[in-house]
């Protein structure tokens, strides 16, 4: 598609596809080869492009998905949150034309200086979602090839250790300490029920069933519910806890608890352990107590045993004593 000849001292870069050419001349061949390879990439874009409209840059593409498909997904309130953050970028405001991988990839190395990888690429990954949802559904042009082109940091890995009863009651004392309400109960119903964060924030009071002594989990991360039996020490907390019809048991945001949990775990002298790791710790206990791994799947809501297993942290002290006998 490209051509580079030598012509009166520098190189001359022609590009035609279909009825699209450009040319320019350069003086060196790697500014030639440079500038080639960025208009093959445009030309193919117009070549495909029909009759797609071309936003005026990244910030159209991210506010039309905000208004349309955001509020319909289960993490919206923590999308809203990223986008909004997104939106005080300068390289948003690019026209698309201008746009490179460059501008992308500082913005990637600026914010891993304040935040671990798995949060950018959480944030990213908003983009390129919205970049794929504007081409295949709005039939739109956008910078989805600039993104894919970005490499992404990848994950440290976190290492999760048992949570100890000491470390549990020390974490549940925190919380009680906490002006969010009911966040001890939440705390307890975690480490009982082995329900995601997300779950738990869903959870409404027309979901439990205390005669029947289990609950229903209507929203789930695999897009099934299920029912979940109710331990004594969870029935004993949702029975004290006040009720009312179709209101949420914990009527709080994602990003309140994160924030809340952050300030218990401080208090507690355990910064090491997330809200996650109460879920890893409640599916290990599951077969502490000798659970077969179907039964444990049927409670905490893995479709596959490569998936259940990592959450699953073997007590080393419980198999070291069985080692022993």
């Amino acid at each position: 598609m490209a051509s580079i000849r030598r012509r009166n001292g520098k190189y001359q870069v022609q590009i035609r596809v279909g009825s699209y050419s450009r040319s320019q001349s350069f003086r060196k061949l790697n500014d030639a080869k440079s500038w080639a390879r960025k208009e093959e990439e445009l030309a193919e874009q117009r070549r495909y492009l029909g009759s797609k409209y071309e936003p005026c840059n990244l910030a159209e593409i991210l506010l039309r998905y905000l208004r349309d498909v955001t509020p319909h997904k289960r993490s919206c309130d923590t999308e809203r949150i990223v986008l909004q953050a997104l939106f005080k970028e300068n390289w948003l405001n690019v026209p698309l034309s201008l746009l490179n991988a460059a501008a992308i990839a500082e913005y990637r190395d600026r914010r891993l200086a304040s935040v671990k990888p798995a949060t950018l690429k959480r944030q990213l990954n908003i983009v390129r979602h919205a970049c794929a949802t504007a081409e295949r559904e709005w039939d739109w042009l956008s910078p989805l090839s600039l993104l894919q082109r970005v490499t992404l940091p990848k994950n440290t890995e976190h290492v999760v250790r048992r949570i100890t009863v000491s470390d549990e009651q020390a974490l549940i004392n925190a919380a009680k300490e906490s002006r969010t309400k009911n966040l001890s109960e939440l705390l307890i119903l975690a480490i009982e029920t082995a329900m995601r964060r997300g779950e738990l924030l869903a959870l409404e009071w027309q979901d439990i069933d205390l005669e029947r002594s289990e609950l229903l989990v209507r929203k789930s991360k695999n897009g099934k519910s299920r029912s979940i039996p109710l331990t004594a020490r969870a029935h004993t907390t949702l029975a004290n806890m006040r009720s009312g019809h179709n209101e949420p048991v914990f009527p709080l945001s994602a990003n309140a608890v994160r924030l809340a949990f952050e300030r218990v775990r401080t208090r507690a002298g355990l910064n090491d352990v997330r809200f996650h790791d109460l879920r890893h710790e409640a599916i290990s206990r599951l077969f502490d107590r000798g659970l077969t791994t179907p039964e444990v799947a049927l409670l905490s809501g893995h479709k596959t045993v490569s998936q259940l297993f990592r959450y699953a942290h073997a007590d080393i002290g419980r198999v070291s004593r069985l080692l022993n006998e």
